[in-house]
């Protein structure tokens, strides 16, 4: 079985498993809820997958990453799959006066939405069909998947690039402990048993000295004085994790792999960020 977190694009999922291979049924993905849910389900029904939304191979989703470490033991990101998503815009007549989108699809395409110009409405990416067409009213427009166009609407002539590249995982019970064909993209979370200044430090000389190039870090603090740390990094050989888990069992650092997914052909997109550096 496999399923899906309900505030996803159900046919960009689906285009993920279909192009990974994690479900060959012409069958819908379950609807197993929110993230939460849904990790929660896949740690306790046995053979039950999920896809989810990652952000990027090498800088995880925020969300997600919390998600993970809060999820039963066990669960994890097994494989990813890039999916350039079907975003398309389209009406009934030439008269265009707003639009209306789904949540997700605002999220996936909000800039080109606001350079726009239009009127636009979001509405649950639950909404049927036939809601959207009758909210949308004899002037209005929708931006819907391709594969979802309703009957006798027409893409629009706005030349506008609706679409991009989106990473999906397969979410999964991994097996303890985590058995790798290296490399593999890790994403590691950690603590020490007792933070204080400089212990950030002393975890990240272990890492360091086994070799391994941190390409993401994000510190969250649990609780007052005390952070927890996520990580990536690409891990190239086995022997290397195997000191690393050592050393951090023998120095009492809290840890878990939370993904190990392959290493992208390509570089993952650029963000886009222009810094200006203080002087």
């Amino acid at each position: 079985m496999i399923g899906r977190c309900d505030h996803e694009s159900a046919e960009h999922a689906a285009a993920a498993a279909r192009a990974g291979g994690w479900h060959a049924e012409p069958l819908p993905l379950l609807n197993l809820g929110s993230l939460e849910a849904t990790l929660h389900s896949v740690g306790y029904l046995e053979g039950l997958d999920a896809v989810i939304r990652l952000g990027q191979p090498h800088q995880p989703d925020v969300q997600l990453e919390q998600a993970l470490l809060a999820s039963p033991r066990g669960v994890g990101i097994t494989d990813a799959r890039a999916v350039l998503t079907e975003w398309t815009w389209v009406s009934r007549s030439g008269q265009v006066s707003a639009l209306l989108v789904d949540d997700v699809g605002y999220r996936d395409c909000r800039a080109a939405l606001e350079a726009l110009g239009l009127p636009v409405r979001v509405v649950p990416v639950g909404t049927s069909m036939a809601e959207r067409i009758s909210l949308s009213g004899s002037t209005g427009s929708l931006l819907v998947e391709r594969s979802l166009v309703p009957a006798g609407w027409s893409e629009t002539g706005s030349g506008i690039d609706w679409n991009r590249t989106i990473w999906f995982g397969l979410c999964g019970r991994t097996a303890d402990p985590v058995s790798l064909e290296l490399p593999k993209v890790l994403w590691l979370s950690f603590a020490p048993v007792q933070d204080h200044r400089g212990s950030l430090g002393g975890i990240l000389e272990i890492l360091g000295s086994l070799g391994f190039d941190l390409v993401h870090l994000r510190s969250f603090e649990l609780r007052p004085g005390y952070h927890i740390f996520f990580s990536a990094f690409v891990c190239e050989r086995s022997d290397a994790l195997a000191n690393l888990e050592r050393a951090f069992t023998d120095g009492g650092i809290h840890y878990r792999i939370l993904a190990a997914i392959d290493q992208p052909v390509a570089p993952d997109a650029s963000q886009g960020l222009a810094p200006v550096w203080g002087s």
